[in-house]
């Protein structure tokens, strides 16, 4: 069982969220933990799993717990991404334990690698704590939801589809307190500036009084004019101002350079496979099929092309090591100062604080240097896109805006992505390596 009372987390003198109460039980479920990147979801769960013990309040952890790492998820050898992934996956289940915490388990999992984890959890016979933005595994195999929202961890004792119900009746809500608040504002201010009209009308009406009709007013009318101004900025002050959190911000998006106009971009031959302008194409295979090769090539194809109409963005899978040790201000540095500006407007939406901009890259969480690196490729204008598997660690808000960004964009896309659902609402053609592996 696990016991959290009065619990605080923070990190580098940042705090990041409160647990007021919270109970898990053994009783054979499978609890997503989700939120924005960023907001301590790992944190808490090496303090969970006893790894972290840097935080206040009481947690009490009696369950025999094994915690995979989002790390032990990244390949360390010659294996491809996906089979070092099931490894570890495999001894995770086989350990002895009846608590399992899962951090990104599906980043680099082709089809049957995430079959074959839904499989492993739903047969498992104790708890799992799964922390994961893969929209699919969570509505598959989470009968409870756990959210990191506003410094707070909210407890939602029920699946996906109905979490989703929830959340969208909390923002039909919220859009209702936003028009009551600013209609109370709209009245709140006409009050104040009748209230001062009449006050100043009172004060040019009480200079014609004779001193002893002043004397036996005795300035009560003006003093009741001026409790009653300062009692309706008093209450407009503290009239709360809702952030409008739930709409995802829309203005991100890919800055489009014009000027490609034929139609055929690249033949690739050995798939007899052609890429046209305007595509949204994925590349979709098993693990070790050589989606990364051919993004590569294709890469390597039309930059040897010479055509100065074609402008490429390429986000790699995994950040360049001298770029790890750089500040993520000297890293927007790098930029041009026109770049710089729409950096940070993105960074912006994606939540980045003041304080981040000192980090080191390398301290960032996963998702927060995919942001990075999504917003500097963002920031500078393109016709074609290349992006190797851009929603890894990404969190549920960012992935939905990056989705609104590649539909309204006007040039070719080619993703390479196992998250079924992202490919689903961005891409209009696929070309499957699977199919030409004997070729």
């Amino acid at each position: 069982m696990i016991q959290i009372n009065n619990f605080k987390l923070s990190q580098n003198g940042q705090f990041l969220f409160k647990i007021q109460k919270l109970q898990i039980n053994n009783n054979n479920q499978i609890i997503a933990l989700i939120g924005n990147n960023g907001v301590g979801k790992t944190s808490f769960a090496k303090a969970v799993a006893k790894i972290e013990h840097k935080f206040e309040g009481v947690l009490t952890n009696t369950f025999k717990t094994n915690y995979i790492e989002q790390k032990y998820f990244v390949n360390n050898n010659n294996m491809s991404g996906g089979e070092y992934s099931k490894t570890k996956i495999l001894e995770a289940f086989m350990a002895d334990g009846n608590f399992i915490i899962l951090d990104e388990p599906t980043v680099n999992l082709d089809r049957n690698n995430f079959n074959f984890l839904i499989k492993k959890m739903k047969c498992f016979k104790g708890v799992i704590l799964l922390i994961t933005h893969d929209r699919e595994l969570i509505q598959k195999t989470a009968n409870e939801i756990l959210e990191i929202e506003d410094n707070e961890l909210k407890y939602y004792k029920t699946n996906f589809k109905s979490y989703i119900f929830e959340k969208e009746n909390e923002a039909k809500q919220h859009n209702i307190n936003i028009e009551k608040y600013k209609w109370q504002k709209k009245q709140l201010e006409k009050d104040i500036t009748t209230t001062r009209i009449n006050n100043h009308k009172k004060e040019n009406g009480s200079r014609k009084l004779s001193a002893s009709e002043k004397k036996l007013q005795g300035g009560s009318g003006k003093s009741s004019m001026s409790k009653k101004l300062g009692a309706l900025k008093t209450k407009l002050n503290k009239l709360d101002e809702v952030n409008d959190k739930y709409i995802l911000n829309k203005k991100i998006s890919f800055e489009f350079e014009q000027g490609l106009k034929r139609s055929e971009i690249l033949h690739l031959n050995k798939y007899n496979f052609m890429i046209n302008n305007r595509d949204k194409i994925a590349l979709t295979g098993q693990n070790g099929s050589g989606k990364t090769t051919l993004m590569n090539f294709i890469y390597s194809q039309l930059s040897q092309l010479n055509n100065p109409l074609i402008k490429i963005g390429y986000l790699h899978q995994v950040m360049d090591d001298k770029l790890l040790n750089l500040s993520v201000k000297d890293f927007i540095d790098l930029k041009s100062y026109e770049s710089r500006t729409i950096i940070r407007g993105y960074l912006s939406q994606f939540k980045y604080t003041d304080l981040m901009y000192l980090k080191k890259v390398r301290d960032l969480s996963e998702g927060e240097k995919v942001q990075l690196n999504l917003s500097a490729i963002l920031s500078v204008p393109t016709n074609i896109l290349l992006l190797d598997e851009p929603t890894n660690y990404l969190d549920l808000n960012s992935i939905m805006m990056l989705e609104s960004a590649i539909k309204k964009y006007e040039g070719t896309i080619i993703i390479v992505s196992h998250d079924q659902v992202f490919i689903e609402n961005t891409c209009n053609k696929t070309l499957n390596l699977n199919l030409y592996k004997d070729k």
